[in-house]
């Protein structure tokens, strides 16, 4: 068992090429038992198990597997969110989706299962305005006194990051880590100035290869995928990604990818007070703590 991981290619062993075996093949093999051609929902629970059985015989701690079963098992609430910020959104199959994950190579794979909540987020390739317009007819938010949430807000003034937005060619399915509050970087000071600091934290991604900065879109939906979650566990802000209010709480850096260039380092956040979602170029030379990297490794367009 051990030889099958000297290498970061997953498909040197035919018994990891049958687990990840195409949906035609699965398809046919069900049906030679049930007679009656399967459901979207009985092919949906079919990859999910294999994707299971993969990550079972794969060399990581038993919390690890669980983290990445628990992301993939939110392929659904992935597809709904993708849904509300581009009703046009094209469906993707669960079976893609968990093949071209697989080929990420067993390096990448053990550096997400070591996020603190990996979670598969869609990106849809419509426009930064039409997410937003979008998130904004279906918001979820509402606060301990009843008050609902309010119209998204991004920065449009001068010299801010968020002047032009670019806007993605395809639909990107990436890994974030979904955590709600991102934990320092060891090594990188807390501290720092915020422009010093977002260079800190593309050096450190890049050490990696495929893992980079959260881009402005991916947080939109990462933001409305988490407030989804905070409306189905009865409102709770803990569920909610970077819900700020004070100087103690947590803001996401964002890549530059898609952006304006700018001195101001571009943030994402929930804001409390004002109860909305906040995009916001900070000014460089702030050096609270409340600055943080949230990784994204994107590894499927289409």
């Amino acid at each position: 068992m051990e030889k099958r991981f000297e290498t970061d290619n997953l498909y040197d062993d035919t018994v990891l090429e049958e687990i990840i075996a195409t949906g035609q093949r699965v398809k046919d093999l069900m049906n030679q038992k049930y007679p009656t051609p399967l459901s979207e929902n009985e092919y949906v629970s079919l990859a999910v198990t294999e994707f299971k059985t993969y990550v079972s015989i794969l060399p990581l701690t038993p919390d690890q597997k669980e983290k990445l079963n628990q992301m993939i098992s939110g392929f659904d609430e992935s597809i709904a969110t993708a849904k509300e910020v581009d009703p046009n959104f094209k469906i993707i199959s669960l079976k893609e989706v968990t093949k071209a994950f697989l080929e990420l190579g067993l390096d990448t794979i053990k550096e997400i299962a070591q996020f603190g909540q990996p979670t598969l987020i869609i990106t849809p390739n419509n426009s930064f305005a039409e997410k937003i317009a979008n998130m904004d007819q279906h918001k979820k938010f509402v606060n301990a006194k009843g008050k609902t949430q309010e119209n998204t807000n991004f920065m449009k003034g001068a010299d801010q990051p968020f002047i032009k937005i670019g806007t993605p060619i395809k639909n990107i399915i990436s890994i974030v880590d979904g955590q709600p509050n991102m934990p320092h970087i060891p090594g990188i000071a807390p501290n720092s100035r915020f422009d010093q600091r977002k260079v800190a934290f593309k050096k450190h991604y890049a050490k990696t290869g495929m893992m980079r900065l959260i881009n402005i879109h991916e947080s939109a939906v990462l933001q409305q995928l988490s407030l989804r979650a905070h409306t189905s566990k009865n409102q709770d802000v803990k569920k909610i990604v970077d819900y700020h209010l004070n100087k103690n709480n947590t803001i996401s850096c964002l890549d530059d990818e898609y952006l304006t260039s700018s001195l101001y380092v571009a943030s994402s956040y929930f804001d409390a007070t004002n109860r909305n979602v906040m995009f916001r170029g900070e000014e460089p030379d702030l050096n609270v703590a409340c600055l943080r990297a949230r990784p994204s490794v994107p590894f499927l367009e289409y």
